[in-house]
């Protein structure tokens, strides 16, 4: 029943999109204060093998990870999300993985004057017991929670934005398990709006003691794993204020955890005013 309830939900999303990659965070600039932002996304993650050395034969695997996502921006410089994945993966049936709850303050901004944009953000998540099983997902506990600070700098001409660096520094801890750390990093070019191509890398850290075992895997919580993945997206936006993004990542680094991991993502969006 679970899967057919997110499946339904998806089905009824108006599309947009942020070509945003599978472990990216929120950027430092927020939308229009009350505005509401709905996406949908599906993620494919293909890999074959995982850099443990308690390695299984070598298969090919495809996951699938479906993303439904609500985010407002409160007044001026706050902001709230909430979102839900669900995931199909290996033989597994179609399950939610877990919900987030993520609530963000802006301090500084640039385009108004301040030499950089600065905000934080918390996230607090429920992840059920299917996606703690989910190998192909960075999964700790039942119970997590996670701060970023998020750094951005943009750079305009006339009345649009031309482009954007920014970054996310993250430390997050669950009910069980030991911390993570995070460092993600972006590039944006836009063309009046309507065309922008972004460029990420996208890091995790896993301060656990153990190595990863595949056979005996109930999350990252005690796993000392690693992963630096970079990609690339495509966003066009229409006339309607519908966004359209294709991604891709690919996983250039990894311990204990899937290596040479490819991410193909395509994602829809779309604002309305309340």
């Amino acid at each position: 029943m679970k899967g057919l309830f997110v499946a339904l939900m998806l089905a009824v999303v108006v599309p947009s999109l942020e070509a945003i990659p599978y472990e990216d965070r929120f950027s430092p600039w927020f939308g229009e204060p009350f505005e509401i932002e709905t996406s949908a996304a599906v993620i494919l993650e293909i890999y074959d093998s995982f850099a443990t050395k308690h390695c299984p034969q070598h298969q090919k695997t495809c996951d699938a990870f479906f993303e439904l996502d609500v985010t407002t921006a409160i007044f001026d410089g706050w902001f709230l999300e909430v979102q839900g994945i669900a995931a199909q993966t290996g033989h597994k049936d179609f399950n939610l993985d877990a919900i987030f709850m993520t609530g963000g303050a802006k301090w500084l901004n640039d385009i108004v004057g301040d030499p950089v944009s600065l905000a934080t953000g918390i996230t607090v998540s429920q992840v059920f017991k299917t996606g703690l099983d989910n190998i192909a997902a960075f999964y700790h506990g039942g119970i997590e929670g996670e701060f970023d600070l998020v750094v951005g700098k943009e750079y305009s001409s006339m009345e649009f934005w031309d482009l954007r660096l920014w970054s996310v520094f993250g430390v997050g801890g669950a009910d069980i398990g030991y911390p993570w750390l995070r460092w993600n990093a972006a590039l944006n070019y836009n063309w009046w709006d309507i065309n922008e191509v972004v460029f990420t890398i996208n890091t995790l850290w896993g301060l656990g003691h153990k190595s990863l075992y595949p056979g005996h895997f109930r999350g990252y919580g005690s796993i000392r794993h690693q992963s630096v993945d970079i990609g690339v997206g495509f966003v066009h936006r229409f006339e309607s204020d519908v966004s359209v993004s294709a991604s891709y990542s690919y996983r250039v680094f990894a311990l204990n955890c899937p290596k040479n991991a490819n991410f193909v993502g395509v994602e829809f969006s779309y604002p309305f005013g309340l």
